[in-house]
């Protein structure tokens, strides 16, 4: 140039394709660390047709380290050997079904399935890589074979379990029925010869009653009471027995307007005994009204008892809050008893008093507690010696 040597430099700025080769190998870091730390396998395969487009068989291109620890099949075998039938020869035809619809349709699936020559079960999502040409679809997978086994062993046990409570309704069943024919016999065969004592009884005192001197009196009323108390005994134990059989039927009952309906028929029975009844408004629970009203009887008719010798009796039936749970009283300000004893309160038979201080045969407040339990609820009582007794219940 000019007589002189000159050098053409041409030179390209090439830093944006540097970025990208960075960013890209960074991107493809960050994806194989992910793809080596997942605790989910993957694999990627190629599906193998025949000439009638059929899924034959299926080969693996690539596989993360959880595929091996989930499959106990080693990547390298995987991986060398280029057909899954070479790998596992007994495999079923199902898995080239599925992969094959997969590969063919684009449409992924999610399904639950048993190796059965592994004895595995598998949690797997698949899905198709690229378009319909390359066939190869990306199955990402957990080995689920625990939870299956849990799930089958739970099952079992509802099978076993629904088998020993039919087998268990059958006794109740069996046992309700010799219930009822023992209250039957109870009913009529015991009340005949109580009904005879107390009427040849009635009746000596009535007829020869001028050829009896006041002992021979005094004996024939006291058979007559014991013949009498044993009825009422025998009438006790039939609503007891009566308390652990038949269907509950719960509805929404007013528990105010069946108290205030008892506490009217102790009143007409006892019109001379003064006691100041509380009874809170609109106290209502969702129970059998059948059973509560007989609870409720018994608590109340405890109440009036052993308030009978109080001068000034107080009786009060109402609801408070504990806890979050609604839970309902029966108070009195009567006779009380000891607390060392309660455990024995609602025992049937036991009592707290003897029959010369208040009469009673001991089964009240067994059948309160059987209609409580049948309610899968509790009861309990708080109390001191002639200060007075509260009895708490709840229900379910």
């Amino acid at each position: 140039f000019g007589g002189r040597l000159a050098r053409l430099v041409l030179a390209n700025d090439i830093t944006e394709r540097k970025r990208s080769e960075k960013k890209l190998r960074e991107s493809e870091e960050r994806y194989r660390t992910l793809f080596d730390s997942i605790d989910e396998g993957y694999s990627l395969i190629e599906v193998i047709f025949d000439e009638t487009e059929k899924a034959v068989d299926y080969r693996f291109l690539e596989l993360n380290p959880a595929f091996e620890r989930l499959t106990g099949i080693s990547a390298e075998t995987a991986l060398n050997l280029k057909s899954v039938r070479k790998i596992i020869p007994e495999i079923e035809d199902k898995w080239f079904e599925i992969y094959g619809k997969v590969a063919l349709t684009g449409e992924p699936i999610r399904f639950e399935e048993r190796l059965e020559v592994l004895d595995l079960w598998f949690d797997i999502y698949a899905f198709r890589v690229g378009d319909e040409e390359n066939r190869r679809v990306a199955v990402v997978f957990n080995n689920i074979t625990e939870r299956k086994l849990t799930e089958k062993e739970i099952l079992q046990f509802s099978v076993s379990l629904e088998q020993k409570v039919s087998e268990r309704t059958a006794e109740l069943n069996a046992v309700n029925k010799e219930l009822e024919a023992f209250s039957y016999s109870v009913s009529h065969d015991l009340r005949a010869p109580l009904r005879a004592m107390d009427g040849f009884s009635l009746a000596l005192l009535e007829d020869y009653s001028d050829k009896l001197d006041d002992d021979g009196k005094n004996f024939l009323n006291r058979v007559r009471a014991g013949s009498q108390k044993m009825a009422q005994l025998i009438d006790d134990l039939l609503k007891l027995s009566q308390m652990v059989r038949g269907e509950l039927h719960f509805e929404n009952v007013n528990l105010s307007a069946i108290a205030n309906e008892l506490f009217e028929n102790l009143q007409e029975a006892q019109p001379k005994t003064s006691v100041n009844l509380k009874i809170e408004e609109d106290v209502c629970g969702f129970v059998d009204e059948r059973l509560m009203r007989a609870a409720l009887e018994n608590l109340l008719n405890n109440a009036w008892k052993f308030t009978s010798k109080k001068e000034h009796a107080e009786i009060s039936f109402g609801q408070k809050i504990e806890d979050g749970e609604k839970v309902y009283f029966v108070s009195d300000n009567g006779a009380g008893f000891d607390m060392t004893y309660a455990n024995k309160l609602f025992g049937a038979f036991q009592r707290l008093h003897t029959t010369n201080e208040f009469e009673g045969t001991g089964i009240g407040l067994a059948t309160v507690q059987r209609v409580i339990n049948r309610h899968g609820g509790q009861i309990w009582a708080e109390s001191e010696v002639d200060k007075g007794t509260t009895f708490y219940f709840k229900v379910a």
